[in-house]
């Protein structure tokens, strides 16, 4: 069985890749069907915009008899342009109550919607140079068969 964070990393990835706004806007350039959404490290030389799945808590409920995690993850787009701040951000809140694409793993089946427990619109000058951090917190609930 993988870790439970690949697990959940895979699903929202793919859940994610269900928003056509999503795949408009982190398509890999030159590379169709590829696309800029990293689990924790993005490669050298990727420019933006691009998305970071980050775990912040959770794992295994481990109160049940039956399997089930409970995780928060954030989400994170990641601009230099407002108006394609704006548009990844409309884009991410789309998570938001949609039920989790499991076809990867399908043994780790949701058992509850995707919910938003914050959203994040931060913006910050480095040197005269903005970037724009859109997204969210998101709590994803899985059963493990």
């Amino acid at each position: 069985m993988d870790a439970l964070q690949v697990i959940e990393s895979t699903i929202l990835r793919d859940t994610l890749l269900t928003i056509p706004a999503i795949t408009g806007l982190v398509e890999l350039e030159g590379a169709a069907g590829q696309y800029k959404i990293f689990w924790e490290d993005v490669p050298d030389k990727i420019g933006a915009p691009y998305i970071v799945l980050t775990h912040l808590s959770g794992g295994f409920d481990n109160d049940t008899q039956s399997q089930a995690s409970n995780s928060l993850w954030k989400v994170s787009g990641f601009t230099a342009n407002k108006a394609t701040a704006l548009a990844l951000a409309n884009a991410v809140s789309q998570l938001h109550r949609m039920m989790p694409i499991h076809t990867a793993y399908p043994d780790a089946p949701p058992y509850h919607w995707l919910e938003e427990r914050l959203p994040i619109f931060e913006n910050k000058s480095v040197e005269n140079t903005k970037t724009y951090t859109v997204g969210g917190f998101y709590q994803i609930k899985l059963s493990h068969n």
